[in-house]
Protein backbone atom coordinates (compact mmCIF):
# COMPACT_ATOMS: atom_id res chain seq x y z
CA UNK A 1 0.00 0.00 0.00
CA UNK A 2 0.80 3.53 -0.58
CA UNK A 3 2.73 5.20 2.02
CA UNK A 4 1.58 8.20 1.17
CA UNK A 5 -2.06 7.51 1.19
CA UNK A 6 -1.59 5.79 4.60
CA UNK A 7 0.35 9.58 6.27
CA UNK A 8 -2.33 11.41 4.63
CA UNK A 9 -5.05 9.37 6.18
CA UNK A 10 -3.42 9.19 9.41
CA UNK A 11 -3.49 13.23 9.21
CA UNK A 12 -7.20 13.18 8.31
CA UNK A 13 -7.99 10.76 11.04
CA UNK A 14 -6.48 12.95 14.18
CA UNK A 15 -7.45 16.13 12.52
CA UNK A 16 -11.02 14.74 13.05
CA UNK A 17 -10.88 13.04 16.48
CA UNK A 18 -8.75 16.56 17.81
CA UNK A 19 -11.40 18.83 16.06
CA UNK A 20 -13.40 20.06 18.74
CA UNK A 21 -17.02 19.92 18.99
CA UNK A 22 -20.04 22.58 19.94
CA UNK A 23 -22.61 21.69 21.93
CA UNK A 24 -25.70 24.26 22.09
CA UNK A 25 -27.91 25.09 24.86
CA UNK A 26 -31.58 25.27 24.92
CA UNK A 27 -32.25 26.87 28.34
CA UNK A 28 -35.93 26.91 29.17
CA UNK A 29 -37.42 28.71 32.76
CA UNK A 30 -41.01 27.63 33.59
CA UNK A 31 -43.39 29.02 36.19
CA UNK A 32 -45.95 26.76 37.02
CA UNK A 33 -49.93 27.81 37.11
CA UNK A 34 -51.10 28.23 40.38
CA UNK A 35 -53.73 25.47 39.48
CA UNK A 36 -51.29 22.98 38.35
CA UNK A 37 -51.29 19.24 40.34
CA UNK A 38 -48.42 17.84 41.13
CA UNK A 39 -48.64 14.61 39.19
CA UNK A 40 -49.44 17.20 36.02
CA UNK A 41 -45.95 18.43 36.86
CA UNK A 42 -44.46 15.20 36.64
CA UNK A 43 -46.20 14.16 33.79
CA UNK A 44 -44.86 17.52 31.54
CA UNK A 45 -41.23 16.91 32.85
CA UNK A 46 -41.52 13.22 31.82
CA UNK A 47 -41.43 14.51 28.57
CA UNK A 48 -38.63 16.20 28.67
CA UNK A 49 -36.98 13.12 30.31
CA UNK A 50 -37.37 11.04 27.57
CA UNK A 51 -36.28 13.22 24.40
CA UNK A 52 -32.84 12.07 23.83
CA UNK A 53 -34.29 8.78 23.30
CA UNK A 54 -36.55 10.27 20.51
CA UNK A 55 -34.64 13.14 18.85
CA UNK A 56 -31.95 12.98 16.90
CA UNK A 57 -29.00 15.33 18.22
CA UNK A 58 -30.56 15.79 21.40
CA UNK A 59 -28.03 14.75 23.83
CA UNK A 60 -29.30 15.39 26.91
CA UNK A 61 -31.93 17.14 29.15
CA UNK A 62 -31.04 17.82 32.70
CA UNK A 63 -33.90 19.63 34.84
CA UNK A 64 -33.64 21.30 38.12
CA UNK A 65 -35.88 23.07 40.72
CA UNK A 66 -35.30 26.74 41.22
CA UNK A 67 -34.29 27.78 44.69
CA UNK A 68 -34.49 31.46 43.75
CA UNK A 69 -35.32 33.62 40.96
CA UNK A 70 -36.03 36.99 39.97
CA UNK A 71 -38.84 36.50 38.00
CA UNK A 72 -40.41 33.60 40.24
CA UNK A 73 -40.06 30.79 37.54
CA UNK A 74 -40.16 27.16 39.59
CA UNK A 75 -38.04 24.53 36.72
CA UNK A 76 -34.90 24.84 34.60
CA UNK A 77 -34.85 22.34 32.10
CA UNK A 78 -31.04 22.88 29.98
CA UNK A 79 -31.31 20.39 26.63
CA UNK A 80 -27.75 19.82 24.99
CA UNK A 81 -28.16 19.65 21.11
CA UNK A 82 -25.44 18.41 18.78
CA UNK A 83 -25.95 22.10 16.92
CA UNK A 84 -28.22 24.60 16.23
CA UNK A 85 -29.76 22.42 13.73
CA UNK A 86 -30.78 19.35 15.59
CA UNK A 87 -32.49 22.49 17.85
CA UNK A 88 -34.20 23.29 15.04
CA UNK A 89 -35.47 20.02 13.97
CA UNK A 90 -36.58 19.36 17.27
CA UNK A 91 -38.87 22.28 17.06
CA UNK A 92 -41.05 20.87 14.37
CA UNK A 93 -40.81 17.57 15.75
CA UNK A 94 -44.26 15.85 17.59
CA UNK A 95 -42.91 15.11 20.26
CA UNK A 96 -42.32 19.39 20.96
CA UNK A 97 -45.79 19.51 19.97
CA UNK A 98 -46.94 17.95 22.20
CA UNK A 99 -45.13 19.74 25.00
CA UNK A 100 -46.39 22.99 23.64
CA UNK A 101 -49.95 22.02 23.86
CA UNK A 102 -49.69 20.61 27.47
CA UNK A 103 -47.53 23.57 28.42
CA UNK A 104 -50.85 25.96 27.07
CA UNK A 105 -52.70 24.52 29.93
CA UNK A 106 -50.32 24.38 33.23
CA UNK A 107 -47.43 26.63 32.77
CA UNK A 108 -48.23 30.48 33.46
CA UNK A 109 -44.79 31.92 32.35
CA UNK A 110 -42.15 31.03 30.61
CA UNK A 111 -38.71 32.54 29.42
CA UNK A 112 -35.60 31.07 27.55
CA UNK A 113 -31.73 31.65 26.28
CA UNK A 114 -29.55 29.85 24.42
CA UNK A 115 -25.45 29.32 24.14
CA UNK A 116 -22.87 27.23 22.83
CA UNK A 117 -20.11 25.67 24.26
CA UNK A 118 -17.15 24.74 21.96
Amino acid sequence: MNKGFIYIFLIFCCSTACQKRTEFHHVLLYTWSEVTETHEKEAFLELFENLPSKIEGLENVSIAKVENSVDGHDVVVDMTFQSKTFLKNYQNHPNHQKIEHLADKIIRDYSYFQYALK
